[in-house]
């Protein structure tokens, strides 16, 4: 489970300054350490279930949970067992594993007494000081952030003062930076299109909108992740327009789309629940209620981040896939699933209204048609 540190930090306004997160990643960062050892130079005690570094003087480091998954997952060893097993088991298993392979180098990555994460050698961690100093080269430390920040990842949302939208729905754009020291992620650069309304955040996913690179090690990251947010930020002023287009775009079922949207990306009944909770809250009958509701959904407080953030995300695959398929429709028709196609070629007739209302197949609409999927 992850320890968050800045519990509701999307789910407010943006309060926070570049600086202020630098400040606390600096804090943090003085208890945090590394180093490499070969297997032959590490064993798990028997009696307590830690660590033991012998090159760093038999030094005892507790394994956090995620730390044992990696380690087991290095030796070949299921780590939900190694997690169910008393120590003595555990110290079994990991030495026995530890001495077949005596060579082979770890990453082991410490926060004082406890062991954080086990990588690779060749793991080469991008460390939320160094990129936030990236991010303040390219920004500057007084920009406006909101932020959540746990033991394992960093989310960070940069928000632009300047509007856009109307006056009564006012759009901001932005950039969704996200980050983990701990192996669970790459360095992730997206747009972001933020509501004032609801304090929603829409991640964005399409092309020139989203740029990741793994923990490789680049002696040019610096300049792509600078390059990376400049682009971004000229992509999601680009999208709002087409975010606004879905209001044009009616649903005859709303409750519909959002089982497809739970089959689709396979959310969980919460995240489900929570869609349609959000939907309660601000109805609509377009496309643009229903992107809204699965990205105000990635603002509860019941959800974890992971949740809230495959939710923020969803909503900007949306809005990106159906602006795309808008972009060759022939009179402005929009087509916004994969499936009014394949029915129109088993014999429905796309509807030739504004909306997509239906796909008439004998006088049904598309959605409850028997020959549509």
């Amino acid at each position: 489970m992850q320890s968050t540190l800045e519990a509701k930090g999307l789910r407010r306004a943006p309060n926070s300054t570049l600086g202020d997160l630098m400040d606390v990643v600096a804090s943090r960062r003085q208890s945090q350490h590394d180093f490499v050892a070969r297997a032959d130079q590490l064993y798990v005690d028997d009696k307590s279930g830690c660590l033991v570094a012998r090159q760093a003087g038999y030094r005892e480091f507790r394994l956090r949970t995620l730390a044992t998954n990696q380690l087991a997952n290095r030796l070949g060893v299921p780590g939900q067992y190694l997690l169910k097993c008393p120590s003595e088991l555990v110290a079994e298993n990991v030495n026995h594993w530890l001495s077949e392979q005596p060579d082979r180098q770890f990453l082991v990555r410490c926060n004082g007494d406890e062991v954080r994460a086990v990588l690779s050698s060749h793991y080469s961690p991008v460390d939320h000081e160094l990129l936030l100093s990236w991010v303040g080269e390219s920004v500057g430390r007084d920009a406006q952030v909101r932020y959540e920040l746990s033991e394992e990842q960093l989310v960070l949302q940069l928000v632009n003062r300047r509007e856009h939208g109307t006056v009564h729905d006012r759009l901001h754009t932005g950039v969704n930076i996200r980050n983990s020291e701990v192996g669970l992620s790459c360095v992730e650069v997206s747009g972001l299109l933020f509501r004032t309304i609801c304090l929603n955040g829409l991640i964005l996913r399409g092309g020139e909108e989203n740029w990741t690179r793994r923990h490789i090690g680049n002696v040019e990251l610096a300049d792509e992740v600078r390059n990376a947010i400049s682009r971004v930020q000229d992509a999601a002023a680009a999208g709002t327009s087409r975010f606004a287009g879905l209001q044009s775009i009616r649903v005859p079922n709303m409750t519909a789309l959002f089982e497809r949207i739970t089959r689709h990306y396979e959310l969980t009944e919460a995240e489900h629940n929570t869609v349609l909770a959000a939907h309660s809250i601000e109805p609509g009958d377009t496309l643009y209620a229903g992107v809204n509701a699965v990205t105000r959904a990635g603002n509860a407080y019941d959800l974890p981040l992971d949740s809230r953030m495959k939710l923020q995300e969803i909503g900007g695959r949306g809005r990106s896939t159906l602006a795309e398929r808008n972009k060759g429709s022939r009179e402005g028709r929009w087509t916004p699933f994969p499936q009014l196609r394949r029915a129109s070629r088993r014999g429905c007739t796309p509807h030739a209204g504004p909306d997509w209302r239906a796909n008439v197949h004998g006088g049904t609409r598309w959605g409850s048609c028997s020959a549509c999927p």
